[in-house]
């Protein structure tokens, strides 16, 4: 906590503040718009592919809320482990057990990585 506090004064303190502003006020926000609209693309193929994965056992709520808390853990916990958490989240939700989860995320992560691969030998 004492770290924390340290940071917090020190960003408080920075004197680039005013500069910062300036520049994003200057900032071109339309770009924003279709980088979103991409974001939310990917995000909708994300949850349908675990919906076929699951074969619809669950809602696509469930599967996207799952899914964003996967990659809550990813970036909290080392090595992949937001893949067992939403493994486990869509295991319950779906009621399925979380190793036919677990296997279906390994079988979605292979195809995509498969299908990386195989472009990048193609160029």
């Amino acid at each position: 906590m004492v770290v924390s506090a340290a940071a917090l004064l020190l960003a408080l303190r920075w004197p680039g503040w005013a500069a910062l502003l300036a520049v994003l006020r200057q900032a071109g926000y339309f770009v924003l718009v279709p980088a979103a609209a991409i974001y939310l693309i990917s995000m909708a193929a994300r949850v349908l592919a675990w919906r076929v994965i699951l074969g619809g056992r669950a809602s696509l709520l469930r599967m996207l809320a799952a899914l964003n808390q996967g990659y809550l853990i990813d970036n909290l916990l080392p090595w992949r482990m937001g893949e067992r958490g939403r493994a486990t989240l869509l295991g319950a939700a779906a009621l399925a057990g979380e190793g036919e989860t677990l296997t279906g995320a390994l079988r979605l992560i292979r195809s995509w990585t498969g299908a990386a691969a195989e472009g990048s030998e193609a160029k």
